[in-house]
């Protein structure tokens, strides 16, 4: 017994007095006794545990959340792991997992890659996993829409150019976009085609640094093809459309009204990096080539 300001109490084993006056031994989330002089737990709530790593410290009861703890999970002393890329450790129900870190998640459910989408970039899983965009560009977790810029259709006349040059025409873009494509159509049943084609910046109303273009020659049928090109942003604005091709080509066109066409002699094979500064102009019914964008 002690005597507690005249209060004698058992320091020994009173719960409310264990091992000195007034320490009381806490009863959170578990039931307590006091066991010479040191608290001691005898049961916990569920989802919890006394970790403490003395008696001493035991004092403030079942202090830890097990069921939730990623450094005592499910027991104590058990460190939920941080190996997932893009992610932190989780605990639920005493069992340890991995939460995301926005804005990646793990589309494609394997754990050795971790969180490996981007739901912010991704064109396969924007916003959300397995969500496509038809356009394929994704833009803070929004899938553009896609657009096209130049002369489209079958065209009701053909305007026609020679192999080995270098040609094409100018083309507005209104809109600030994600280049995805360039589109040609040749007329009726003309021969096919071999092409390059690329979109060029425009400085002065003159074609010059190139932006993007095919990877290789694709063959282009009466009728016309879409082909892809890597994507690259650009502004809104005045560009052109330059292309070569393996022998004359009979180009759709819908209008005979000429536009203005810029050309020099150049081999067929992959775009120069940058337009010569010597293209001629000629005028001639516009050709159905076009830009496609997403925006």
């Amino acid at each position: 017994m002690t005597d507690c300001s005249g209060d004698c109490r058992d320091t020994q084993n009173d719960p409310d007095n264990c091992g000195g006056c007034d320490l009381a031994c806490s009863t959170d989330h578990g039931t307590r006794n006091c066991t010479s002089g040191s608290c001691q737990m005898t049961s916990c709530s569920t989802g919890y545990q006394d970790c403490s790593e003395s008696e001493n410290v035991s004092r403030n009861g079942c202090e830890t959340h097990v069921a939730e703890d990623v450094s005592n999970c499910g027991q104590c002393g058990k460190v939920c792991p941080n190996d997932w890329a893009n992610s932190s450790p989780t605990c639920a129900a005493g069992n340890c997992g991995h939460a995301c870190t926005s804005p990646w998640d793990n589309c494609d459910g394997l754990a050795y890659n971790g969180c490996e989408t981007n739901l912010d970039t991704s064109s396969t899983n924007c916003g959300t996993c397995g969500k496509t965009c038809a356009s394929t560009v994704c833009q803070n977790r929004t899938c553009l829409t896609t657009a096209r810029y130049g002369n489209t259709g079958a065209g009701v006349t053909y305007s026609n150019f020679s192999g080995n040059y270098l040609a094409g025409i100018q083309v507005y873009i209104p809109n600030a976009c994600v280049t995805t494509g360039l589109g040609v159509v040749l007329y009726g049943a003309t021969a096919s085609r071999n092409m390059y084609l690329g979109l060029y910046r425009d400085v002065a109303g003159n074609p010059e640094e190139r932006i993007t273009t095919v990877a290789s020659p694709s063959l282009v049928a009466p009728g016309g093809r879409e082909l892809t090109v890597p994507q690259v942003k650009i502004p809104a604005g005045n560009y052109w459309l330059l292309g070569v091709w393996d022998g004359t080509a009979s180009f759709a066109a819908n209008s005979t009204q000429t536009v203005t066409w810029r050309y020099a002699s150049h081999p067929y094979g992959p775009l120069p990096e940058t337009a010569p500064t010597s293209m001629l102009s000629t005028e001639a019914p516009p050709p159905n080539l076009y830009a496609i964008v997403a925006q």
